[in-house]
């Protein structure tokens, strides 16, 4: 029996064509989650689902606390507006007709992440529910490379209520998902705005956008909220800005003592409890400012200030927890031969770290990864390599993970690394990430060669 029918984004009932849904349904048996989808070419279960005459697309399933069962999957894009009847196929047999309601639009945001062009901060977008493409896009199959699915209308985008200008919107076959972006109007307020998309007349929930100044651990620039404003006592961050000026020249401080003034460039932290500090300043350029969060920042949100001239230029949020795990892609191995001890430097590629020869069984080889903003875990024993998708190798303990010693704001983790089992060295590339107190970093992408 079918129990419910909702967007899987917004988690509102209001359906569209091409829009992944989320279908709930009692009862379950184990035999529901056998079998195969040649569309995917992945494992997915026994289940098929069908919208009129229309056959969804599936695209997974699960259970849910009471133990019955819920699939995800997209509805065609052929499937028309207006009254539909939803059946769904299992192990089990038939269900009911579940009566659904197809609308031209169900619009639904992702979480938003934004550049600089030039002096414009503009927001990339991805949403589901926008409707009908011209030319129509395919609910199964590639199309050609190059062809673009433009949305039939083109949505509408607030920005803290300010109107803002819609570069570009259009759908991604054979997914049902839909991309765009737009740029932050030129008076928006800074600080953490409100995003409504809207389309048809029809809008989508608000999501959160930081506007104005960037403040990133390294390794997470580009990304979106919470985690674009979270940083750690101690914690280098790195804050960026298209608009604003911080400063006039190019400067570079002492990484060892960094000042808390740079040129005519300050930073000054208020924390939760009220209580401002300056940061120690390790850069400063026109548009972009590293600087080292003060020790004894309490936890909660803060406010960084950036002044230059002694006017303050920027005043932007930041979420200060005791530790927010981020990565350098600057690692190195140390190699323990025969003895002797030799340090590697450690090839990189797109996604950071390259290739580690385990070499033969009696080598000891341990990972080095700069880090920033885990200094202050709770222990040793609370700090790991987590393979992000291979569970089976399981977490790797550490043998050191703290400050590095030398450069401020700089924590460094010490990996003795294992051997895998005859066969099973990830040669292709796996994502590791460093875990502290249950908080992961950012990802490396790391191959493994060894001699079985």
């Amino acid at each position: 029996m079918v129990t419910s029918v909702v967007n899987s984004l917004s988690g509102e009932p209001k359906l569209a064509p091409g829009l992944t849904i989320t279908v709930s349904y009692t009862p379950l048996a184990f035999a529901d989650l056998q079998s195969s989808s040649p569309a995917y070419g992945s494992p997915f279960p026994a289940v098929s689902v069908s919208i009129g005459p229309y056959g969804g697309v599936v695209m997974g399933v699960q259970t849910d606390s009471s133990g019955g069962g819920i699939v995800t999957l997209m509805i065609p894009r052929e499937v028309p507006v207006g009254p539909a009847t939803l059946v769904l196929r299992n192990s089990r047999g038939v269900s009911a007709p579940f009566y659904v309601q197809i609308d031209a639009y169900s619009p639904a945001l992702r979480p938003v992440w934004s550049s600089c062009d030039g002096s414009t901060q503009v927001v990339a977008f991805n949403a589901e529910g926008l409707g009908a493409t011209n030319p129509p896009s395919p609910s199964i199959g590639y199309p050609p490379l190059g062809q673009a699915f433009p949305t039939a209308v083109k949505p509408t985008v607030t920005v803290a209520g300010l109107a803002a200008v819609v570069r570009d919107s259009a759908g991604n076959p054979p997914y049902a998902g839909y991309s765009g972006s737009f740029e932050v109007p030129a008076d928006a307020p800074e600080g953490i705005q409100p995003v409504v998309l809207t389309i048809g007349g029809v809008s989508a929930k608000p999501v959160d956008l930081l506007v104005g100044t960037q403040n990133n651990l390294p390794g997470h620039a580009g990304g979106s909220l919470p985690d674009l404003i979270q940083a750690a006592p101690q914690a280098i961050v790195q804050a960026t800005n298209c608009r604003v000026v911080f400063g006039r020249d190019t400067l570079k401080a002492d990484p060892r003592n960094p000042p808390l003034a740079l040129g005519a460039t300050e930073v000054r932290i208020q924390d939760s409890a009220g209580v401002e500090r300056l940061a120690g300043i390790l850069s400063a350029a026109p548009g972009q400012v590293e600087y080292v969060v003060p020790e004894g920042t309490a936890n909660g949100r803060a406010m960084a200030s950036i002044s230059v001239d002694g006017q303050v230029v920027s005043a932007s949020p930041l979420d200060i927890d005791t530790v927010q795990p981020s990565v350098f892609y600057t690692a190195y191995l140390i190699r323990v031969r025969d003895g002797a001890a030799s340090m590697e430097p450690l090839p990189t590629d797109w996604f950071g770290p390259g290739t580690i020869d385990l070499g033969p069984a009696m080598d000891q080889v341990y990972l080095i990864i700069p880090a920033t903003g885990i200094r202050n875990r709770s222990s040793l024993e609370h700090v790991s390599l987590h393979f992000a998708a291979y569970s089976s190798f399981g977490d790797w303990p550490v043998a050191y993970a703290g400050a590095q010693g030398e450069y401020a704001g700089l924590d460094q983790v010490n990996v003795p690394l294992r051997r895998f089992p005859p066969g099973t060295a990830p040669e292709d590339g796996v994502s590791v990430q460093v875990m502290v107190d249950s908080i992961l970093s950012n990802e490396l992408y790391l191959h493994f060669t060894q001699i079985d």
